[in-house]
């Protein structure tokens, strides 16, 4: 994890996703208010709960996940590129049991509430933010979990191969996670799991070197995978909250 401090860098993410318009006079806080955080890949992203911050994820992709009563792992569904992080603890509910795993490098902007927060509990176009963000995650959870009882262990381990896979410098995809640890997340056995990777090298679709997976036909593997968005497409994207309260 690295803090980044960097005012222009700051400003940058602030002006992308239209911040300004959720929180004001965002674009004229200073760094002693909100900083950017970066976590490398397989880092699990960690809040201390003793801070009264509000966080968004503005560049990369984050796994959301939550562990079951028998102490297994199991994935909600994946964030990319923007979402309001630690919108119920800005609500006041706490969920010890749920965390978040970077999927790749991943950048976080992060603002301390101290001060701040009577003002956004007060704020109607703030809080309308937060109950859209709400919403669509609750559509894609929902709907995360509803194809994971409907579809086959195929169709679910093709749409994380493509939400998962990191692009090399040319151009391949790659899959590189343990895949114990996709097993349980995917909510099967790690044999089942292997024997779907194996069918998938037999049949060209990915190429196995070491501990790689490379996707060779991803037309293919699309076609694999549901056709509905399991694990991502109901994210809450800045673009949704600017047109609502613009």
């Amino acid at each position: 994890m690295q803090r980044i401090y960097d005012i222009g860098e700051i400003r940058k993410y602030i002006a992308r996703y239209h911040l300004e318009d959720m929180i004001r006079e965002i674009d004229q806080f200073g760094t002693d208010r909100v900083r950017l955080i970066l976590h490398s890949k397989g880092e699990s992203v960690q809040f201390n709960p003793e801070r009264d911050t509000l966080v968004f994820l503005v560049e990369g992709c984050v796994k959301n996940c939550v562990y079951t009563g028998n102490g297994k792992k199991l994935l909600l569904h994946i964030s990319e590129n923007f979402e309001m992080l630690r919108d119920l603890e800005f609500l006041g509910i706490r969920n010890p049991d749920m965390e978040i795993e970077t999927v790749r490098d991943s950048v976080f902007l992060e603002i301390d509430l101290n001060g701040l927060r009577d003002q956004l509990m007060r704020d109607p176009v703030f809080l309308s933010s937060v109950l859209l963000q709400l919403g669509q995650k609750l559509a894609k959870t929902t709907v995360a979990q509803t194809m994971t009882a409907a579809y086959p262990l195929e169709s679910r381990m093709s749409s994380y191969l493509i939400y998962t896979a990191e692009p090399r410098e040319d151009g391949a995809l790659v899959f590189n996670e343990n895949l114990t640890n996709v097993s349980e997340l995917l909510g099967t056995s790690y044999r089942h799991l292997l024997r779907v990777l194996e069918r998938y090298v037999r049949e060209g679709i990915l190429e196995h070197k070491g501990r790689n997976y490379i996707i060779r036909d991803l037309a293919k593997l699309q076609e694999r995978a549901s056709d509905q968005p399991v694990y991502s497409g109901y994210g809450a994207s800045s673009e949704s909250w600017h047109k609502n309260n613009a």
